[in-house]
């Protein structure tokens, strides 16, 4: 039976759910949304996490039998379905899981699902030293915004395919700036690199926004920022992690030359109306 949870509940206290905590890691992020739909199993087994215009996270503990874990995903399907909640944006979860999810909500709702990515999840393991790469870690300062809208502009390009000028994230780079979660590496004194802390967590904290511009790439600052911010988790006893596209073979290895190892694989199914033209699997 699936029931409503709020943020202070044990759920992801519990030994089953630690077990997988890497891969589902962000579910401890939505949980902190105050418009999360936040849903569980009454044996803590299963969990369901929201936020509104965001993909739904699915997490179930190993069960041994398949039927069970279809049964228990189509409780879930019908719990939604008869609470009338809006329909997702998509599903991110184990493979099978999600797959089983996808096709069972996409009947009741008359939608079309369709792949979206396949995520993998790195902690890191063993901090590694990098002293042999020129330059040092610096929190930015305001007079740094410029950079950092530049240089999220160039990441949306070369990730997302977005094309919006830099100037227009420049309340963003504000706002990265005054979080003290952002982090510039400067050689020469000059930015060569930026990585952030997105979230923190009772025992992990999440990294992205790791960005190198083409011209300062092959140096190994990416690798270094990313082991500095390491130390830095390290010392207020957390262990960072992190999520990667699994076709993002470059900056894997990048990651796991700061001493990153692969923790699970999640995938990212994503939903389109049934007045859309359906969309083909990858």
């Amino acid at each position: 039976m699936w029931q409503v949870f709020d943020p202070d509940d044990e759920v992801l206290k519990q030994e089953f759910f630690l077990a997988d905590e890497v891969p589902y890691n962000l579910i401890h992020h939505i949980i902190d949304s105050p418009e999360a739909m936040l849903l569980k199993t009454e044996d803590h087994r299963a969990i369901f996490a929201q936020s509104p215009g965001h993909n739904a996270w699915l997490w179930i503990s190993p069960i041994p039998a398949i039927q069970a874990r279809r049964l228990l995903i189509q409780e879930l399907v019908h719990h939604l379905y008869r609470n009338q909640h809006p329909v997702l944006c998509g599903i991110t979860g184990d493979p099978a899981v999600a797959e089983l999810f996808a096709a069972s909500y996409q009947d009741v709702n008359k939608i079309y699902s369709r792949f979206h990515a396949s995520i993998e999840s790195h902690s890191c393991t063993k901090v590694r030293s990098l002293s042999h790469i020129a330059g040092e870690m610096i929190k930015p300062a305001f007079e740094h915004i410029d950079v950092i809208a530049q240089y999220m502009c160039e990441f949306a390009d070369e990730e997302f395919g977005v094309e919006i000028a830099a100037k227009d994230y420049a309340h963003a780079a504000a706002r990265a700036v005054g979080s003290g979660n952002t982090y510039l590496w400067i050689v020469d004194g000059q930015p060569v690199a930026t990585a952030s802390i997105a979230h923190r967590s009772p025992r992990y904290a999440r990294i992205n926004g790791v960005y190198t511009p083409p011209h300062h790439r092959d140096q190994g600052y990416a690798e270094a920022i990313i082991a500095a911010i390491c130390g830095v988790l390290h010392e207020e006893g957390r262990r960072a992690m992190l999520y990667t596209d699994q076709t993002q073979i470059s900056s894997n290895q990048t990651y796991g030359n700061v001493g990153f190892a692969i923790k699970g694989k999640v995938i990212d199914i994503r939903f389109r109306d049934v007045l859309d033209p359906p969309l083909i699997s990858k």
